[in-house]
This record gives structure tokens, sequence and C-alpha cells, in this order.
């Protein structure tokens, strides 16, 4: 490979058919030797595509031999797919996420969750839409106490003097509506692409986009060269913290305003982005959460957010 990558530097074509034609035939030797060397394949692959060689037929034969290996046998699809003629990309395509959905079904725990993840990230890249649905749901289906993780947990303790002013600001207000807008406004921040700089804490609000999974609702670890893990940590200890005083605020509502189901509807309605039907539904999940039914809140409440959110991001 660096022979080949030394005669095309230089423009050697001679040099370049040698190195090629030698690593052809090495390559077919490795595929026909009973010992298996897949790494020593796609290299050679690689680099035989990097010559513009014709790597079609050696791919196939490779993908074939390693069918049993997923990761291979999805890095050699890949290779085979961007040499391929556009009337067969799509079919290649398919093959690499439904190896991957295969290689899932076969596993539990962490490792079928990140085949899942990978396979809804590549029906995303390639425009498969039914197979990134399926994974999609595999995905959502997933009981995070089946991944096979550690968790640590540690209190968070807090000033009372930050609860009090969390009570105070919902004291401060004139109806049942603006107490509910006032336990938003304060994250609202987070909905903006660029926070102003005189406003640190805006932008601590925001997590970076590199670390949200967009195929699906799983979150995934951040590329590479990702420099900013201290700057999450902390976005995501200010999250927290203001999780536990949205809590006090949405306490105090309750025993200030005692809002019934009727009231409540209304002071949630949006023209905007929750018309009646669903503020009725977003109601049930408040009433729930003062019931101390939290997951029953939370069930209700999230499909709703999440819609409101599309709303507003929509334009």
């Amino acid at each position: 490979r660096r022979a080949g990558d030394l005669a095309r530097t230089f423009n050697q074509t001679d040099l370049c058919k040698r190195v090629t034609d030698d690593m052809a035939a090495l390559a077919g030797r490795v595929l026909a030797a009973s010992e298996d060397e897949p790494g020593i394949v796609v290299r050679l692959l690689d680099g035989l595509r990097a010559q513009r060689y014709d790597i079609t037929d050696l791919a196939e034969r490779a993908a074939h031999r390693y069918a049993s290996d997923v990761h291979t046998h999805v890095d050699l699809l890949k290779l085979l797919q961007k040499n391929a003629p556009d009337s067969r990309r799509t079919e290649i395509g398919t093959a690499i996420v439904s190896a991957l959905l295969a290689a899932a079904d076969a596993e539990t725990g962490f490792r079928r969750h990140n085949l899942l993840t990978q396979a809804a990230t590549e029906a995303r890249d390639r425009g498969l839409s039914e197979l990134r649905m399926r994974a999609e749901m595999a995905l959502q289906q997933t009981d995070p106490d089946s991944l096979g993780w550690t968790r640590f947990r540690r209190p968070i303790m807090l000033p009372q003097g930050l609860f009090n002013w969390a009570r105070a600001h919902i004291d401060a207000a004139t109806d049942l509506q603006d107490a509910l807008w006032r336990t938003a406004e304060d994250a609202h921040p987070a909905m903006r692409e660029h926070a102003d700089d005189a406003r640190a804490w805006d932008g601590l609000w925001r997590l970076p986009r590199t670390r949200i999974n967009t195929a699906g609702p799983v979150q995934v670890a951040p590329p590479a060269e990702a420099d900013d893990d201290h700057v999450v940590e902390l976005r995501v200890r200010a999250i927290d913290i203001l999780g536990y005083l949205t809590v006090e605020q949405l306490d105090r509502i309750h025993e200030r305003f005692a809002p019934d189901e009727v009231t409540l509807i209304n002071a949630l309605v949006h023209d905007a982005v929750l018309p009646e039907t669903r503020a009725r539904t977003l109601a049930c999940a408040f009433r729930y959460f003062w019931l101390g039914e939290l997951d029953a809140s939370a069930c209700i409440a999230l499909p709703q957010v999440e819609q409101i959110l599309r709303q507003l991001l929509r334009p």
C-alpha cells in the first residue's frame, strides 16, 4: 500500500500497475487461504480502490466469505458500494442495513443496542426510510436495564435559597397561565441556535448536536475529535438543577391554584402549538404528576412536548 501511494503521488504509471497487480494477487491468495485474515483483505481492497482498480469481484467474494463477521461484512459492502454503479447503490445499501439488523436480532444488551444504532444511522444516510423505521422502533423498545451498564448516582444538594427563589417566582404570577409560563421561561434560551455572549448561562442549557443521534431517540457518543466533554458535563448538571427547581415550581402551582381540568386546559391551549384536544391530553399529564404518578405523567407528556418542539422548530 505504501508503494502504491508513492507511485500514485509521483505519477509512476508502470509502478502503479505493478503494485496493483501484486495487491490483487495477494488479495486473491488471502481469500483462497484456509486462515481468515479479514483485516488484511479490507486494507488491500481499500488500497486497490485508491489505485482505481475494479474491486467488484474481490469485494463480493470477501463479503460472502466474511458474512458471519458483521463489521467486516459491512466494511466490505461499503467498499463495494463506493465503486458500484448508481443502479446497484440502493441494493448494496439495503444489504448493509439488513446485515446490521440481522446481527442485532442475534444479540442482547449493549451489542444489540450498538448494532441497532448503527443500522438506524446507515439507513438514514442512505434514505432507506422503511429500514430506518424498523431500527428506530427496535431502539425505542430497548430496556435500559438490559444494556448491562452500571449506574452511579449521587444526590445533588442545592442551597435552600434556590428553592425559595423558584417558589417566589411562581408567587409573583398574576394567574395560572402566567405561572405555567414562568416554569419554562428560564430554560427557553435552550431553544436558541446561538447564545448571546453577554448571557453565558443561555448557552449552558444547550447540548451540542454531535451528542444526539438524529436517526433515533437514543443518545450516542460524540465524535472522537470532540473536545467539549467538560462543557457537556456542566450543561447536563445545569439541566439536572433546572429539573429540581421546575419540580418545586410545579408543586407550588398546585398549592396556589389547585386547578381543575377545565381551568388547566384553558391555561395550556396555544393557537400555534397546542390545540384544545392535545391540551386536554397534556392536562392529564399534569394531574398525574400532582398525584405522584410520575411514570404515567412522563409517558403522556413526552409525545406532547415533542410535538410542541417540532411545531416551534418547523419555521
